[in-house]
């Protein structure tokens, strides 16, 4: 049966009050059928979702109706093993952890070594050049066999070296088909049938060993992590950098920050670092507040003021103010977004920074609600939609190339080999024009790379080395890097979810910002106490420190090492580029003679410095 993830698929039984003259919705590659048209649709969209697996021949990435075709096909072209073999075979494959086309190859070996009592495809060598038939009778304990000629019935002892076997009487595919078709995969690992394990006494009972692997199968819960799975951990880095502003204030911060400097280009304003906003918000109001209070006002849509025809004509209405900045925190006051302690109209200069990040909020809140953010939103799932079919098609046109010229050499050149004796002369052309349309192909040239002459010139089949088609081809590293280039879009796309790279064992969670990419935060488990690091040694330090065998940080470690590059990178830049301003402020400009030309240095522009931030978008007057 298909499979959705690990779960074997079941069909839904229909509704037992059904009646002959109830109208029901049906699917129709299932046959169930649903009286609600909610419970109809759901199920349907999850049939079409690509996320199915068949059983029977391991692929993946399939709709249901894809996954019970392949399994019809499967089953049709399954052919039964010899009965000689089926139990070796089935001993083998329970509770093999390996992949299927390793089993095969496996299984294959082991047959090479070895022969069984029954055997008839045995051949016994005479002389040096001749060989006669024979059947293996039995293995005796001194390593030799008893055999019997098939020609004369004779009957000798021979040993192991004297007999070989002349082929293994089933191919690699017929023997993976009945590997997938009676067996599960369970825990990692394959599991027979009960029907076919109770035939052949099979036992169904893991061994000792097969218990120790699972209960030391990595990843496992941190909590659950013994004293020795922890013994090549280096020291644990502390974060040491911290927020000079209360830690009750940090989430509401953090969200105002994150969110101007992501629609930077919608509310006009210069992105800035939460180092730089931490600044404007303990100091006196300067540039940056000063960009921010005019900024956010032009991204709120204040809803129009219309006239009560009903309203006493003595009645005067308040006037709105004048400042857009004022208007926006009347009508916040109003909505109940504005405190109350917070008086009217706002003097920035006399409230505290826990005021000022409350005014904030309001207005950010405000603009959040605003056709320009919403407007903006809506084209970004567009376009994370549209980015996400285009790697899923890559994905697919890519793996339908590799298969088809991987099946070629098998496929397409025995048929060719056959029909070009038999076949009439517009069959042969046909073939010739599609085994040419083939060759355009580019795993086409791998296959063929496959085939070497001999010193007689006879054409003979050398088999490729495991993982040689991506060595070889370029267009594998063509399609790796089309890869990577829509994931790092994706990634650059979505920047309206925040979520944390990843969490370690004792709850500390670790977030990337897009406004200071070269700042790794972190956030503790108990208290919500934000840290930093912004050394890449520290960054180094931690990812040796994670433990790859617990499931938390072997995520988190597997993250970072996505970003450890990007994040690197940045955070040396940051921290050159604050030791040049350093420098820069601290040298002081030679004395210049009286009449000279030579200007003062000014000190270079920083953006962690709030006295020195300047607005692009901002109007020049």
């Amino acid at each position: 049966m298909p499979l959705l993830g690990t779960t074997v698929w079941t069909p839904t039984p229909p509704p037992s009050d059904l009646s002959q003259h109830t109208l029901v919705w049906t699917i129709r590659f299932t046959h169930e059928c649903f009286v609600s048209y909610e419970d109809y649709s759901a199920q349907l969209e999850l049939y079409r979702r690509r996320e199915w697996t068949c059983s029977k021949t391991g692929r993946s990435n399939l709709t249901l109706e894809e996954c019970l075709l392949s399994e019809r096909v499967a089953t049709h072209k399954s052919t039964t093993l010899p009965e000689l073999y089926i139990p070796l075979i089935l001993s083998l494959t329970q509770f093999s952890p390996k992949k299927a086309a390793d089993l095969v190859t496996e299984i294959n070996a082991h047959l090479k070594l070895h022969l069984l009592p029954g055997e008839s495809n045995i051949c016994l060598r005479v002389g040096s050049r001749e060989s006669v038939p024979v059947r293996v009778l039995a293995e005796l304990p001194n390593g030799q066999f008893e055999v019997q000629v098939l020609h004369d019935g004779h009957h000798d002892t021979v040993t192991r070296s004297q007999l070989y076997r002349r082929e293994i009487p089933f191919t690699r595919d017929e023997l993976k088909r009945f590997i997938l078709s009676s067996t599960t995969r369970q825990d990692g690992m394959y599991v027979l049938n009960s029907e076919l394990a109770a035939i052949y006494n099979i036992p169904v009972d893991p061994p000792e060993h097969v218990l120790k692997r699972l209960s030391h199968r990595f990843p496992l819960p941190d909590e659950e992590l013994q004293p020795e799975d922890r013994q090549d951990e280096g020291p644990r880095p502390v974060a040491t950098g911290t927020f000079d502003i209360a830690p009750t204030l940090l989430p509401d911060v953090f969200f105002i920050w994150d969110f101007v400097v992501t629609f930077e280009k919608q509310l006009l304003i210069t992105p800035f670092s939460l180092f730089t906003f931490i600044l404007a918000l303990n100091s006196d109001p300067g540039a940056l507040l000063h960009s921010l209070c005019c900024s956010l006002p032009n991204g709120i849509d204040l809803p129009v003021a219309k006239e009560d025809e009903s309203q006493d004509s003595a009645a005067t209405p308040q006037p709105e103010p004048a400042d857009p900045f004022q208007r926006c925190l009347v009508h916040a006051a109003a909505n109940g977004l504005l405190s109350a302690d917070i008086e009217l109209p706002v003097d920035m200069e006399r409230l505290d920074a826990a005021a000022r990040v409350a005014v904030l909020k309001s207005l950010v809140e405000m603009v959040l609600e605003s056709s320009v953010v919403r407007g903006h939103v809506d084209a970004l799932v567009e376009d994370l939609g549209e980015l996400r079919r285009l790697k899923r098609d890559e994905s697919l046109e890519y793996a339908k190339r590799r298969r088809l010229a991987l099946e070629c050499e098998s496929g397409v050149q025995s048929e060719a080999s056959s029909e070009s004796e038999s076949g009439s002369e517009d069959d042969r052309s046909g073939l010739f024009i599609s085994f040419f349309s083939l060759q355009t192909n580019p795993f086409f040239s791998l296959c063929s790379a496959t085939r070497r002459k001999s010193k007689g010139g006879e054409t003979k089949r050398t088999k490729p080395a495991p993982g040689s088609w991506r060595k070889k081809d370029g267009e594998y590293f063509a399609y790796k890097a089309r890869i990577a280039e829509f994931d790092d879009q994706i990634r650059r796309t979505n920047t309206l979810r925040r979520e944390a790279l990843g969490m370690d064992r004792d709850g500390r969670g670790y977030w990337l910002f897009a406004g200071d990419p070269g700042v790794l935060f972190v956030q503790e488990a108990n208290d919500g106490e934000w840290s930093y690091f912004t050394n890449p040694e520290e960054v180094e330090q931690l990812q040796q420190w994670l433990n790859a065998k617990g499931a938390r940080e072997r995520s988190l470690l597997n993250t970072l090492g996505h970003y450890s590059s990007d994040l690197v990178d940045a955070m040396q830049k940051r921290l050159a580029e604050i030791k040049r301003n350093s420098r820069a402020s601290t040298e002081q400009p030679p004395p210049s003679a009286r009449g000279s030309s030579t200007r003062k240095r000014k000190p270079a522009e920083s953006r962690f410095r709030d006295d020195m931030y300047t607005n692009k978008y901002a109007p020049k007057s």
